[in-house]
């Protein structure tokens, strides 16, 4: 049976509006008109974020679905009247045990007067037995008592409960028949997709290229019967920027002041015996490094890149050959 504006509105008289995600009383999350993420639709999204009444009735007449499927299928092969189905639809909704009440099962075996008394058995907490009381005369009087309002709790207290002082009356007859008879927006056909593409040839893989044959070394031939002397190299002509530096001759004076000072020499000549060492040492250092790598070959002398050194012996062969 199709879920009614009718049957909406009376489950609707017997239920509470909170608009925010509150804690039940015991502890669970919930939304709207007792919706909870049972129900499949997540209420947490809800803390702290009150919504519209048309949002909420939307959500709640969407779970009211689900129950009267329940009832459906607890009522199988016995017909209900509109009234049955609304007060049956509103017990499940309240105890969620359509499926197990021994009413429903007097009901089916023909035993009213039965299923009437059996209905008031589920009356805890004790708060519960109007909306039961009800419940019963729908069913079984077709007797109905919603009258298009219900009420809505309006604050919540520090710990997520409702303020219960809160509550107030609202009408919800406009609202609940659009959510009711909202039409379902059908989802957009998906794009018809491009054919794939052709799968493109193969490219041809080139043979490996051969690696190129291997090369004489680079060497530097001097004629020993020229002048050649050796060029300074960049660290050469850096120690020998500093030597002629100030920083440098200071630095020396002040080496030949101290060891005057500590053997009892003469300043002059320790200043003088160091500038003459200091530039031995640089005139060794600048033949050593003009002179490695190299070799004479008949008199002319050959520069052997250390890199390439079986090439480089091969080319003396040559020369000396």
């Amino acid at each position: 049976m199709n879920l009614s504006y009718r049957t909406a509105l009376e489950i609707a008289s017997h239920e509470a509006l909170i608009r925010q995600a509150y804690k039940d009383s015991v502890g669970v999350w919930t939304w709207s008109v007792g919706v909870t993420s049972a129900t499949g639709h997540n209420v947490e999204r809800y803390i702290g974020k009150p919504q519209t009444v048309e949002r909420c009735l939307e959500v709640w007449i969407w779970a009211l679905r689900k129950y009267a499927d329940d009832v459906e299928a607890a009522f199988k092969g016995f017909p209900l009247t509109e009234a049955q189905f609304a007060a049956a639809l509103s017990f499940h909704y309240n105890t969620g045990s359509i499926g197990k009440a021994t009413w429903v099962k007097q009901v089916k075996a023909g035993d009213m007067a039965g299923a009437r008394k059996s209905i008031m058995s589920w009356k805890k907490p004790p708060e519960i037995i109007g909306r039961r009381t009800k419940e019963r005369d729908l069913f079984f009087d077709g007797k109905w008592s919603g009258d298009g309002t219900m009420t809505e709790y309006t604050r919540l207290t520090k710990t997520s409960t409702p303020v219960w002082g809160s509550a107030v009356k609202i009408n919800v007859e406009t609202p609940l028949k659009a959510a009711l008879y909202a039409p379902v927006t059908p989802k957009p056909a998906p794009a018809p997709q491009p054919p794939p593409a052709a799968s493109k040839p193969p490219v041809p893989i080139s043979p490996p290229t051969p690696p190129d044959p291997p090369k004489e070394a680079a060497v530097e031939v001097f004629d020993a019967s020229q002048d050649d002397k050796p060029k300074g190299n960049p660290m050469s002509n850096w120690f020998s920027g500093l030597v002629a530096s100030t920083m440098f001759k200071y630095l020396l004076a002040m080496a030949a002041t101290y060891i005057a000072t500590k053997l009892g020499l003469d300043k002059g000549s320790v200043e003088g015996l160091l500038t003459q060492a200091v530039g031995l040492a640089l005139g060794a250092w600048g033949m050593w490094e003009s002179s490695k790598n190299k070799i004479v070959v008949d008199g002319r002398r050959v520069t052997i890149p250390p890199a390439d050194k079986p090439a480089a012996e091969r080319l003396i062969d040559r020369l000396t050959s």
